[in-house]
């Protein structure tokens, strides 16, 4: 990015920084993320490219900094503005990235039929990326929160003891590389809630340890 900052190469550095506010975004550092996405926006709309698809990944985050606060409608907006350019390029991960947070989007929104009609069209687009990155987990993360819970039964957690829909939402994020601190930031709550999920988890699947929450889930058919 320095040497497209040197170059004066506008767009290459909008580019990269936007990728980079992504980053950061899913690592959970929401505040670096929002930063990189504002800066990438401003020289954008400074040079005349604020209707680039490069500066996709940066409404993303800009969208999340807004959810964040509590702007659901104008987040709504940033994220599906973001959509719309993404289609406009040629960058598979830009597009998955935005299509998945639109999703996201609209699934807290309520609305779980466009939310999965816009994971089902971001699914076509990983499946066609070579290399897909973090749009892999963050496809499974969204196709697990639209996946109806499914009912216990005999075999399950005993009577009484069946997990709560949150306590589900984090189990569903258990296999992937998220970190707790990070899964409370993809769910909106503290690391706090999360471990105490996570211990309510480990306590009705009669677990230990993470790898044995994720492999009696899937026993059970949870995830």
């Amino acid at each position: 990015m320095e040497l497209a900052r040197i170059a004066d190469n506008h767009l290459a550095v909008i580019h990269a920084s936007a990728g980079l506010a992504a980053i950061h975004a899913e690592r959970g550092d929401l505040d670096t993320a929002e930063a990189l996405a504002t800066r990438a926006l401003r020289l954008a709309e400074e040079h005349s490219l604020d209707g680039h698809w490069a500066t996709a990944m940066a409404r993303v985050v800009q969208g999340l900094a807004l959810e964040r606060r509590g702007l659901a409608e104008r987040a709504a907006g940033e994220i599906e503005r973001a959509a719309e350019l993404s289609r406009q390029g040629v960058a598979s991960v830009e597009i998955a990235y935005s299509l998945l947070s639109q999703a996201e989007s609209q699934r807290l929104r309520g609305d779980a039929d466009a939310a999965a009609e816009l994971a089902a069209e971001a699914r076509g687009v990983v499946q066609r990326c070579p290399d897909p990155g973090i749009l892999t987990e963050m496809l499974a993360r969204t196709e697990g929160r639209l996946r109806p819970a499914p009912q216990a039964d005999a075999e399950g957690p005993r009577a009484g003891e069946e997990l709560t829909a949150r306590e589900l939402e984090v189990l569903r994020l258990l296999p992937g590389q998220l970190s707790q601190r990070a899964i409370g930031e993809a769910l909106y709550v503290s690391l706090n809630t999360i471990k105490t999920h996570v211990r309510g988890i480990y306590r009705k699947l009669e677990v230990e340890t993470r790898d044995e929450a994720v492999e009696r889930a899937r026993e059970l058919e949870l995830i």
